[in-house]
């Protein structure tokens, strides 16, 4: 279960994806990391960054460099004006992605039922750090699918060509690394489309002494279900509950059947590799496991296993299967012609230290034979 914006500072600074670790087994912060890392973490990056001299300057300075200034975790500023209480807008980020497809957008103009997503549109997305100066970018620009943001990643830009997060060390494959894309898959959904906000069901109505307020403990709507669900929803608790639970249940039944294939899809390239295939044979291939493993990610890394689109969420995961399987029937055909047509014997990757075990063997440069009984 997530811990929740008030632990943001604590546990940025924590994750090894932030450190390193040293001979003597010492965690320290990496000083190559970006302070766009800290970006959504507190409300003193809206400070910094005008400090600083605008966003640019902000995102190109070291996470490290900022650790004595970033200290507050998210906060009010993030979402409401300091005098007044109105919900703002404090990321560039958003408002950039906005107007580059629509140059008329006005966040002035916005409703505030609209202004309920929005704020946390700011941070609740898919982002990834633009060319050298990590510049927050949503890739918005084509669409907020997943088969938009492929055209998106796979064209050419200024600084980059067909952009990638990473390498996959089995295959080869360059990946592009999904994070939340929650407010992109909400808008697909029914409550989007009833113009319910993110904050009617995660920060729900509550009343006090006769006032109103919003619920600003930002939790799952499963733990307030009498006043997040049921206030539209007039069954019993544990009718919905049951109803979400089984919702869920089945795209994640689906995200694993896209994560078998997937997987398998990997193997049978570094299969290929092996038999001596070249990268001109394995080129698309690699095309439909980096498009496959984006739509699988883009569920996968979403919160709410589904439930904010569960159509479109299961939709999207029979895309991964359908370009997996076929990336896999097309390496099959690159493996025969190389002489291999019996079954690839893979690997025990049951559990994650065995998997991280194995793909190890990939990325120290000495990968295990999957062809060793041919």
């Amino acid at each position: 279960q997530a811990r929740g914006h008030i632990h943001a500072i604590e546990d940025v600074l924590a994750t090894h994806r932030m450190n390193l670790e040293d001979a003597n087994h010492q965690w320290a912060l990496d000083a190559t990391k970006p302070s766009t890392c800290w970006t959504c973490k507190s409300p003193d990056v809206p400070r910094m960054m005008k400090q600083m001299g605008g966003p640019d300057k902000f995102y190109s300075a070291k996470f490290v460099d900022l650790k004595n200034e970033i200290t507050h975790p998210i906060g009010c500023y993030d979402c409401h004006e300091a005098n007044t209480m109105k919900l703002h807008i404090t990321r560039p980020a958003l408002l950039e992605a906005m107007q580059r497809r629509d140059p008329k957008f006005d966040i002035n103009k916005v409703s505030h039922q609209e202004m309920r997503s929005l704020v946390c549109a700011q941070c609740h997305v898919e982002y990834y750090f633009k060319g050298k100066g990590n510049y927050l970018t949503f890739p918005w620009d084509k669409g907020l699918t997943p088969e938009k943001m492929e055209e998106y990643f796979d064209e050419n830009q200024a600084d980059e060509k067909s952009f990638a997060d990473f390498t996959n060390a089995v295959s080869k494959t360059r990946v592009v690394k999904i994070r939340h894309p929650d407010y992109e898959l909400y808008s697909t959904g029914i409550h989007a489309y009833r113009n319910v906000a993110c904050a009617d069901c995660h920060m729900p109505y509550r009343t006090e002494g006769g006032v109103k307020f919003t619920d600003h403990h930002l939790q799952s709507p499963l733990h307030s279900i009498a006043t997040s669900c049921a206030v539209c929803h007039r069954w019993s608790e544990e009718e919905i509950r049951t109803r979400v639970e089984s919702i869920q249940d089945k795209v994640r039944e689906a995200r694993n059947r896209a994560e078998e294939v997937l997987s398998k899809a990997h193997l049978d390239v570094a299969a290929a590799m092996e038999a001596g295939a070249k990268d001109d044979e394995l080129e698309p291939i690699r095309q439909q496991i980096r498009h496959a493993q984006l739509k699988w990610d883009y569920i996968a890394a979403s919160n709410g296993m589904g439930f904010h689109s569960p159509a479109e969420s299961l939709r999207i995961l029979a895309g991964a299967v359908d370009l997996a399987g076929k990336a896999r029937l097309d390496c099959a055909r690159v493996l025969a012609q190389h002489g291999v047509v019996q079954p690839i014997e893979y690997p025990d990757i049951s559990t994650k230290q065995k998997a991280q075990a194995f793909v190890k063997q990939f990325v120290t440069g000495k990968p295990p034979k999957l062809l060793s009984a041919h």
